[in-house]
């Protein structure tokens, strides 16, 4: 048996799912890494996808410099300072030393910001250690899914606030 909803009611109960919380849309944080070290004695070639508002947040905090990414007056150093920023947060730590990661493009792709890096090539690492709390002093509930191609193998990690560092054997 169907029902018939009556319209008088649906508007006071929609105003109470409102007021208390129900249909407030669930605001989550993440951040998408994708690191390749597709030849050897290369570079690693790192991608890292953040949504813009958080990242030009955490470069204001960081630096006090507004960025307005992605729009009409955005600063005309905003490479640079994202570039800083990224490795300030993550870093791909190989025989002991941080790579330094060397900024290449950045696209923006609707509500979020792709930037692409690379490292100076080295020789094949056995293992690296990755540090990564992008966005998360600014953040709480800030997660960065990390996937690493390294030849056939493939790896997977969330880092968040409480989990920052992993490392890495790279199945040589």
């Amino acid at each position: 048996m169907v029902r018939k909803v009556n319209r008088k009611y649906l508007g006071p109960v929609v105003l109470l799912l409102a007021a208390t919380g129900l249909l407030y849309a669930h605001s989550f944080y993440v951040s998408i890494c994708k690191i390749r070290y597709p030849e050897p004695d290369g570079p690693f070639e790192v991608s890292i996808r953040v949504f813009t508002d958080n990242l030009q947040e955490a470069l204001q905090a960081e630096t006090g410099i507004n960025t307005y990414l992605n729009g009409p007056y955005e600063h005309i150093k905003s490479d640079s300072l994202i570039t800083r920023y990224l490795n300030r947060h993550l870093h791909l730590i190989v025989r002991g030393d941080s790579l330094p990661l060397l900024f290449q493009e950045k696209a923006y792709i609707e509500d979020a910001t792709e930037i692409s890096l690379r490292t100076p090539s080295l020789s094949t690492p056995d293992s690296v250690i990755l540090y990564n709390d992008v966005l998360t002093d600014q953040i709480d509930e800030q997660t960065n899914i990390v996937r690493i191609w390294f030849g056939d193998n493939k790896y997977f990690y969330n880092f968040s606030k409480i989990i920052r560092k992993e490392s890495i054997n790279l199945g040589r």
